[in-house]
Formats: C-alpha cells, structure tokens, sequence
C-alpha cells in the first residue's frame, strides 16, 4: 500500500516538473526579450554607385522586432576605405526610428569601394555580427585594381545543429572569402574510404545543401576548390551516435516539422518552443513514437522574419535547433 502511494504521489510531481521546465523557459526568454531588446538599422541610399566628389545620400531605419525602435536616440554612421582607414564618423539623430543625413565623397578618393558601418551604443553590447556593414562601389577610373590573395572558406551546417547517425541528416554548406563574400565552388563529399557521396552543388551566393545517412563512426570529407583555385579538403563535422535530428519542410502557405531520433527513446516528451525577436510564439509538446514525431508550425499569424526552433527535453535541457524564414 505504502508503494502505491508513492508511486501515486511520484507521477503527479514528474510531469508537474516537466511543465515547470517548459514554463521558467519560456518565462527566461520573456524576460530577456522585454529587458534586453536588439535594435536592427538598415539604410537606403539614394543610388547604388558613386563617383569621387559625389554627395552618398541615406535614411536610416531603426526597428526593434517589427515596430520602430524609440530606444536609442543617436545611429552614428562610419565610412571608411578598402584598408580600413576611417574617412567620417557621422552621428545621425533619431526620430520615431528614422533619419536620414549624406557624406561627401573626397574628389581625391582612389578606390574601388567605400565601406559603410552604422550602429547605436546599444548594438555595442550584442553581437557585431549584427551591425549594419555594406561596400558601396565607387566609379573610380584611376583606381589600381588591388591584387588580393583570395582566402577560401568553407562551412558545413546540418539542419538542426549535429550530425545524427542513423538518420537522414540535411546539411547545408557555405563558401566565402576572408572578407565574406560569396564564391563559386565545386566538389564532392567522400567518406573515410574515398567513396563518392555526393556532390557540391551551389545554388546561389556560395550556398547549397546535400543530404547523408550515417553509420555510427563515419568520417567525411569535402575535396573542393573555387574557380581559378587550387584543390582543398576540408573535414565535415564529426557524427553523433546519439541525439534529436529536425526538418523544416514547406507544405504549400504552411510549415512542417520532423523531429527524429534514433535512440531517445518512445514515449519521451519533447517541448517544442518558437521564438521571434526573442520572444516566445508558441510553445507544445510532443511524444516520440517509433523514434519520430511531426506536426505544423503554427505561423498564420506570425509576422514575416526569422523564427528559432528549439526542441527541449523534460528537464529544460535544449537538444537540437533550427532557424527558418517564415
């Protein structure tokens, strides 16, 4: 009698717990989201090339999620040369998330492209990644085209953050110079014997995606090179033995997730968390059954932006993620 009444009193309190992780999840990033809100800047320019002794007209737009921002009263606007000599340092006063202002470009000015910087004080404090940067393409007919080494890289993402033997695992894959831009690449992806897999095939700026099954162990290689380069190899992330795979899939004006795992066990609940500006936009769980489970996003009536996709298990811990246009 004594254990049934524990075990009567136990359950209760399991899933109570997995709920109360869920929640001081959601209540964390709630939190986050309204104390600590990230502004974004664009600026529009009243063309898309200048000219030494041209005048580079702007307006500045500042949100915070999907309305103006009323934060920071000051962007400041940085331009300076392909060496990265500051020219001007602008400070631009805000209102109701607009302003607007202009830089007189040197008629002296030799190069090829200005790059633009624009940032408040906040941004300072968040990733620089997200600060507003853009080459503007100056008419220069004096200008020496510089002979600049092009550095190649390579990145390898797959959909959810980790390769999972066993599955179905889409990986996407980016390549890029030292400075960021894109670059054509072509190759292939083997595995540890020197078998083909698949190939690299971009589909715009540098990006693409292929798919691998891998067994627990396996080992890949990318053997890759730009145009006018030299061959490359590169190693693909290591594979996980254990651990959540999720699509994103498109299914006509909705979205679709699959959420797999191998080895996590049926009956396991996972919590399935949205974010938007990092606010939380909805929040369910589900159970794993036969090592998988799937469902819609709910995103009618979400606004237009970049949604992340965290997948928690019953102790709040995160397993997998995934961002998405939506």
């Amino acid at each position: 009698m004594k254990v049934r009444l524990t075990l009567f009193f136990i359950l209760p309190f399991v899933l109570s717990s997995a709920i109360s992780y869920s929640q001081n999840v959601v209540d964390q990033l709630q939190k986050y989201a309204n104390n600590f809100n990230e502004e974004r800047i664009y600026l529009h320019y009243d063309k898309s090339s200048y000219a030494p002794g041209e005048t580079v007209w702007f307006k500045i737009y500042m949100m915070s999620a999907i309305l103006p921002s009323s934060e920071s009263k000051t962007v400041y606007v940085d331009y300076s040369d392909e060496k990265g000599n500051l020219l001007a340092h602008i400070s631009a006063p805000v209102l109701e998330g607009a302003s607007f202002g202009s830089y007189n470009i040197p008629d002296s000015f030799k190069g090829q492209y200005l790059h633009v910087k624009a940032y408040t004080r906040w941004m300072l404090n968040f990733d620089s990644a997200f600060l507003y940067n853009k080459d503007l393409k100056i008419l220069n007919r004096t200008a020496k085209t510089a002979s600049t080494v092009v550095e190649p890289k390579i990145a390898f993402f797959p959909e959810g953050g980790n390769l999972i033997a066993g599955l179905v695992n889409k990986v996407a894959f980016k390549v890029n110079d030292q400075f960021g831009k894109p670059l054509n690449v072509s190759g292939v992806i083997e595995d540890g014997s020197g078998k083909f897999i698949d190939s690299l095939r971009p589909l715009h700026d540098g990006m693409g995606f292929f798919y691998l099954s891998p067994a627990a162990g396996a080992q890949f290689v990318a053997r890759w090179k730009i145009d006018k380069g030299s061959q490359q190899s590169t190693k693909l992330p290591a594979v996980q033995e254990a651990g959540i795979g999720i699509q994103i899939g498109i299914l006509g004006d909705k979205r679709t997730f699959l959420i797999q795992s191998p080895d996590y066990g049926d009956g396991r609940e996972l919590t399935v968390l949205g974010t938007m500006y990092k606010q939380p936009v909805f929040n369910f769980s589900r159970t794993l059954k036969d090592g998988a489970t799937q469902g819609v996003i709910p995103t009618a009536e979400l606004p237009s932006g970049i949604m992340t996709i965290t997948i928690f298990d019953d102790h709040g811990k995160p397993l997998a993620e995934r961002n998405y246009l939506c």
